[in-house]
């Protein structure tokens, strides 16, 4: 059940907008730069209006897309998984046979990696669910996940 990429180590992710905001409000964007390059187009930080995010502004050549498809051929172009937790685009990324996640994931990476403690998951988790509104089925994912890691 854990993704492969998890043991492997992410190297690279390209974030769109609200997953930005959800890692700010859960105080996770810092750990979670730290451990993984984080990359978005100028408009979708320019979208957030938070300065000095720990995130690179990555420039493409054609600006007559919207944000979401940027998004998409950033990390096409980047080879990278795309964070988001906007479904329209996740399924987009599915069909472009992208790997992608959500910040639900990215708390579980984060655990695995270390930057954050067991005790503390299920507070994290509470703060997320406040903002995120996630499926049951893509929060017994991640649950299942979270007790893989933690064996």
């Amino acid at each position: 059940m854990i993704p492969e990429i998890f043991k492997t180590g992410i190297k690279c992710l390209c974030i769109d907008a609200s997953s930005m905001i959800y890692h700010l409000r859960i105080g996770l964007l810092g750990s979670l730069a730290a451990e993984v390059e984080l990359i978005s187009t100028p408009q979708v930080l320019e979208e957030v209006g938070w300065p000095h995010l720990p995130v690179r502004a990555v420039q493409l050549e054609n600006n007559d897309i919207t944000n979401d498809d940027s998004l998409l051929l950033l990390a096409q172009i980047h080879r990278v998984p795309l964070l988001s937790e906007d479904r329209k685009l996740l399924m987009k990324a599915d069909k472009l046979g992208l790997e992608y996640f959500n910040t639900l994931m990215m708390l579980n990476y984060l655990f695995m990696k270390g930057r954050v403690e067991d005790e503390d998951y299920p507070k994290i988790l509470e703060s997320l669910s406040e903002y995120a509104h996630y499926s049951t089925q893509v929060l017994e994912y991640g649950s299942t996940v979270y007790e893989e890691i933690k064996k």
